[in-house]
Protein backbone atom coordinates (compact mmCIF):
# COMPACT_ATOMS: atom_id res chain seq x y z
CA UNK A 1 0.00 0.00 0.00
CA UNK A 2 2.60 2.29 1.01
CA UNK A 3 4.65 2.06 -2.51
CA UNK A 4 1.05 2.44 -4.05
CA UNK A 5 0.44 6.12 -2.51
CA UNK A 6 4.10 6.76 -4.21
CA UNK A 7 3.17 6.03 -7.07
CA UNK A 8 -0.33 7.42 -6.82
CA UNK A 9 1.11 10.41 -6.12
CA UNK A 10 4.01 10.85 -9.00
CA UNK A 11 1.09 9.89 -11.51
CA UNK A 12 -1.29 12.49 -10.04
CA UNK A 13 -1.49 16.25 -9.77
CA UNK A 14 1.65 17.79 -11.46
CA UNK A 15 3.31 16.57 -14.53
CA UNK A 16 6.52 17.68 -13.43
CA UNK A 17 7.75 14.74 -11.62
CA UNK A 18 10.49 12.60 -12.56
CA UNK A 19 11.36 8.93 -12.10
CA UNK A 20 14.68 10.41 -10.34
CA UNK A 21 13.35 13.00 -8.37
CA UNK A 22 10.76 10.04 -7.08
CA UNK A 23 13.58 7.84 -6.28
CA UNK A 24 14.57 10.47 -4.42
CA UNK A 25 11.88 10.91 -2.31
CA UNK A 26 11.83 7.19 -1.17
CA UNK A 27 15.68 6.79 -0.90
CA UNK A 28 16.44 10.22 0.55
CA UNK A 29 13.35 11.35 2.21
CA UNK A 30 11.57 8.96 3.52
CA UNK A 31 13.99 5.49 4.20
CA UNK A 32 15.89 8.32 6.20
CA UNK A 33 17.00 6.59 9.41
CA UNK A 34 15.90 10.13 11.09
CA UNK A 35 12.65 10.43 9.30
CA UNK A 36 9.80 10.55 11.94
CA UNK A 37 5.66 10.37 10.03
CA UNK A 38 4.52 11.64 13.29
CA UNK A 39 6.37 14.81 12.78
CA UNK A 40 3.96 15.57 9.28
CA UNK A 41 1.11 15.80 11.28
CA UNK A 42 -0.52 19.98 10.65
CA UNK A 43 2.03 19.71 7.63
CA UNK A 44 1.65 22.68 5.80
CA UNK A 45 3.59 23.45 2.79
CA UNK A 46 3.44 27.14 2.87
CA UNK A 47 4.17 27.39 6.28
CA UNK A 48 7.02 25.59 5.92
CA UNK A 49 8.33 27.93 2.54
CA UNK A 50 7.87 30.88 4.92
CA UNK A 51 10.25 29.83 7.96
CA UNK A 52 12.95 28.84 4.92
CA UNK A 53 12.57 32.21 3.53
CA UNK A 54 12.80 33.87 7.23
CA UNK A 55 15.95 31.73 8.13
CA UNK A 56 17.53 33.11 4.28
CA UNK A 57 16.50 36.46 4.87
CA UNK A 58 18.26 36.45 8.56
CA UNK A 59 21.31 34.97 7.55
CA UNK A 60 24.14 36.19 4.22
CA UNK A 61 22.47 35.31 1.36
CA UNK A 62 25.09 33.74 -1.05
CA UNK A 63 23.92 32.90 -4.34
CA UNK A 64 26.90 30.88 -4.74
CA UNK A 65 26.57 28.31 -1.36
CA UNK A 66 24.51 25.71 -3.24
CA UNK A 67 24.94 23.53 -6.51
CA UNK A 68 28.40 23.08 -6.10
CA UNK A 69 29.65 25.93 -6.96
CA UNK A 70 33.58 27.32 -6.58
CA UNK A 71 35.43 30.14 -6.52
CA UNK A 72 39.09 30.53 -8.78
CA UNK A 73 41.72 32.82 -9.46
CA UNK A 74 42.40 32.66 -13.53
CA UNK A 75 46.46 33.85 -14.49
CA UNK A 76 46.60 34.14 -17.93
CA UNK A 77 49.55 35.81 -19.92
CA UNK A 78 49.57 39.19 -21.80
CA UNK A 79 52.06 40.73 -24.09
CA UNK A 80 54.48 43.30 -22.00
CA UNK A 81 55.65 45.33 -24.93
CA UNK A 82 59.24 44.66 -24.23
CA UNK A 83 61.20 41.40 -25.42
CA UNK A 84 60.56 38.73 -22.50
CA UNK A 85 63.33 35.95 -22.56
CA UNK A 86 61.05 33.61 -20.78
CA UNK A 87 58.36 34.35 -23.35
CA UNK A 88 55.64 33.93 -20.91
CA UNK A 89 54.70 37.61 -21.26
CA UNK A 90 52.98 39.70 -18.03
CA UNK A 91 51.05 37.78 -15.63
CA UNK A 92 47.36 38.84 -15.13
CA UNK A 93 45.37 37.36 -12.23
CA UNK A 94 41.68 37.18 -12.99
CA UNK A 95 40.07 36.78 -9.38
CA UNK A 96 36.44 35.66 -8.18
CA UNK A 97 36.09 33.28 -11.56
CA UNK A 98 32.93 31.25 -10.02
CA UNK A 99 32.51 28.25 -12.01
CA UNK A 100 30.73 24.70 -11.52
CA UNK A 101 32.14 21.11 -12.41
CA UNK A 102 30.63 20.06 -15.71
CA UNK A 103 30.16 16.16 -14.20
CA UNK A 104 27.77 18.06 -11.38
CA UNK A 105 25.92 19.35 -14.05
CA UNK A 106 25.76 16.26 -16.37
CA UNK A 107 24.10 14.55 -13.69
CA UNK A 108 21.70 17.41 -12.52
CA UNK A 109 20.71 17.45 -16.25
CA UNK A 110 20.37 13.40 -16.50
CA UNK A 111 18.32 13.74 -13.19
CA UNK A 112 15.87 16.80 -13.93
CA UNK A 113 12.82 16.47 -15.06
CA UNK A 114 14.05 17.46 -19.03
CA UNK A 115 16.18 14.34 -18.76
CA UNK A 116 13.19 11.91 -19.79
CA UNK A 117 13.86 13.85 -23.49
CA UNK A 118 17.09 12.84 -23.80
CA UNK A 119 18.04 10.95 -26.82
CA UNK A 120 20.64 8.40 -25.85
CA UNK A 121 20.50 6.30 -28.65
CA UNK A 122 21.52 8.03 -31.86
CA UNK A 123 19.81 6.94 -35.10
CA UNK A 124 19.09 7.89 -38.82
CA UNK A 125 15.95 9.34 -40.00
CA UNK A 126 14.96 9.29 -43.38
CA UNK A 127 11.74 10.77 -45.18
CA UNK A 128 10.32 8.22 -48.06
CA UNK A 129 7.59 9.49 -50.84
CA UNK A 130 5.62 7.09 -52.68
CA UNK A 131 7.40 6.07 -55.91
CA UNK A 132 10.86 8.05 -54.88
CA UNK A 133 13.90 7.10 -53.29
CA UNK A 134 14.14 7.58 -49.59
CA UNK A 135 16.16 11.07 -48.55
CA UNK A 136 17.88 11.14 -45.17
CA UNK A 137 17.28 13.99 -43.17
CA UNK A 138 19.75 15.72 -41.37
CA UNK A 139 18.02 17.79 -38.38
CA UNK A 140 19.55 16.79 -35.08
CA UNK A 141 22.72 16.78 -33.65
CA UNK A 142 21.64 12.85 -32.54
CA UNK A 143 21.10 11.94 -36.09
CA UNK A 144 24.24 12.82 -37.56
CA UNK A 145 26.91 10.67 -38.61
CA UNK A 146 29.75 12.33 -36.21
CA UNK A 147 27.06 11.46 -33.15
CA UNK A 148 26.91 7.41 -34.68
CA UNK A 149 30.08 7.15 -35.20
CA UNK A 150 31.20 8.39 -31.57
CA UNK A 151 28.46 6.11 -30.14
CA UNK A 152 29.79 2.70 -31.87
CA UNK A 153 33.04 3.49 -31.27
CA UNK A 154 32.29 4.48 -27.12
CA UNK A 155 29.91 0.69 -27.47
CA UNK A 156 33.26 -1.03 -28.36
CA UNK A 157 35.30 -0.04 -25.47
CA UNK A 158 35.44 -2.59 -22.15
CA UNK A 159 33.41 -1.90 -19.53
CA UNK A 160 34.87 -0.29 -16.54
CA UNK A 161 35.35 -3.40 -13.83
CA UNK A 162 32.43 -4.70 -12.34
CA UNK A 163 30.02 -2.01 -13.73
CA UNK A 164 27.21 -3.20 -15.94
CA UNK A 165 25.60 0.59 -16.77
CA UNK A 166 24.84 1.67 -20.61
CA UNK A 167 27.32 3.39 -21.98
CA UNK A 168 25.94 6.74 -23.71
CA UNK A 169 27.32 10.10 -25.33
CA UNK A 170 26.55 13.41 -23.99
CA UNK A 171 27.09 15.68 -26.51
CA UNK A 172 27.96 19.24 -24.48
CA UNK A 173 26.78 22.81 -26.37
CA UNK A 174 28.55 25.97 -25.12
CA UNK A 175 27.58 29.86 -25.34
CA UNK A 176 28.17 32.64 -24.04
CA UNK A 177 26.34 36.59 -24.13
CA UNK A 178 26.37 39.32 -21.82
CA UNK A 179 23.27 39.53 -20.14
CA UNK A 180 21.76 42.78 -18.36
CA UNK A 181 20.40 42.51 -14.85
CA UNK A 182 17.86 45.54 -14.93
CA UNK A 183 15.84 47.55 -17.64
CA UNK A 184 17.64 50.42 -16.41
CA UNK A 185 21.74 51.29 -15.71
CA UNK A 186 24.48 49.14 -17.50
CA UNK A 187 25.10 46.46 -14.35
CA UNK A 188 25.39 42.80 -16.47
CA UNK A 189 26.88 39.83 -16.19
CA UNK A 190 28.89 37.08 -18.88
CA UNK A 191 27.54 33.50 -17.95
CA UNK A 192 28.68 30.63 -20.65
CA UNK A 193 25.47 28.19 -20.69
CA UNK A 194 25.69 24.72 -21.14
CA UNK A 195 22.72 22.43 -22.78
CA UNK A 196 23.15 19.20 -24.60
CA UNK A 197 22.95 18.38 -27.93
CA UNK A 198 20.72 15.10 -26.96
CA UNK A 199 17.80 17.25 -26.78
CA UNK A 200 16.00 18.49 -29.52
CA UNK A 201 16.57 21.76 -30.97
CA UNK A 202 12.79 22.55 -30.65
CA UNK A 203 12.83 21.58 -26.95
CA UNK A 204 16.21 23.03 -25.68
CA UNK A 205 15.44 26.48 -27.36
CA UNK A 206 12.03 26.72 -25.78
CA UNK A 207 11.36 29.61 -22.72
CA UNK A 208 11.13 27.38 -19.43
CA UNK A 209 12.45 23.83 -20.82
CA UNK A 210 14.76 24.18 -18.46
CA UNK A 211 17.65 22.68 -20.59
CA UNK A 212 19.79 25.82 -20.15
CA UNK A 213 22.71 25.60 -17.03
CA UNK A 214 24.83 27.90 -16.03
CA UNK A 215 28.35 26.57 -15.65
CA UNK A 216 30.22 30.19 -14.70
CA UNK A 217 29.97 33.67 -14.42
CA UNK A 218 32.86 35.81 -15.91
CA UNK A 219 34.02 38.65 -14.17
CA UNK A 220 34.68 42.20 -15.36
CA UNK A 221 38.29 43.11 -15.18
CA UNK A 222 40.33 46.13 -15.96
CA UNK A 223 43.82 46.66 -16.11
CA UNK A 224 44.16 49.55 -14.45
CA UNK A 225 44.36 48.05 -10.89
CA UNK A 226 47.73 46.13 -12.41
CA UNK A 227 49.61 49.34 -13.68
Amino acid sequence: MSIYRIMDWATTGSNQKSQGELDRLAKDVISAPDFKINELIGFSARQQYKRFDLSEQSGASDPFAFDNWMESIVHISLPSGSKDPSERGRDFAVPQLHHRPLIAVMKAAITDVSGCKFHFSPFKRFWSRPSHPEERCFDEAYTSDAFLELHDKLQKQPNEPGCRLEKVVLGLMFWSDATHLANFGTANVWPPYLTFANLSKYFRVKPGSGALHHVAYIPSVSLDHHN
